[in-house]
């Protein structure tokens, strides 16, 4: 899961990441790996609806859905959302420089 290996998650992460959550709240690099497995722990996490728009061979924007079933602050959540992640290239490596998220009305 991803709590068991917020090293991996770090090194898909540009230094200078941002992430938005549907309540306003913005991690950067470390708040966000800091939460993973402590405030945040992910069960499952699926995606569809998956696009990839790349530009100049270095910047990609990928949008889509995923359903996550997770605990926030011990508490279970399921959520469906909308996701637009920023990915670009940096020493020859794609790491995610952003990531948004929007909740779904079920």
């Amino acid at each position: 899961t991803v709590h068991e290996d917020r090293a991996g998650v770090e090194k898909l992460l540009c230094d200078a990441h941002t992430a938005t959550w549907p309540s306003g709240l913005v991690h950067d690099k470390k708040g966000l790996v800091a939460a993973l497995g402590t405030l945040y722990v992910v069960e499952s996490l699926e995606q569809r609806d998956v696009k990839v728009a790349l530009y100049n061979d270095d910047t990609a924007i990928v949008t889509g859905v995923e359903e996550t079933d997770a605990k926030l602050n011990g508490k279970a959540v399921s959520t469906v959302r909308r996701f637009t992640h920023v990915w670009v290239k940096e020493k020859a490596q794609w790491k995610i420089a952003s990531i948004h998220v929007s909740p779904i009305k079920k």
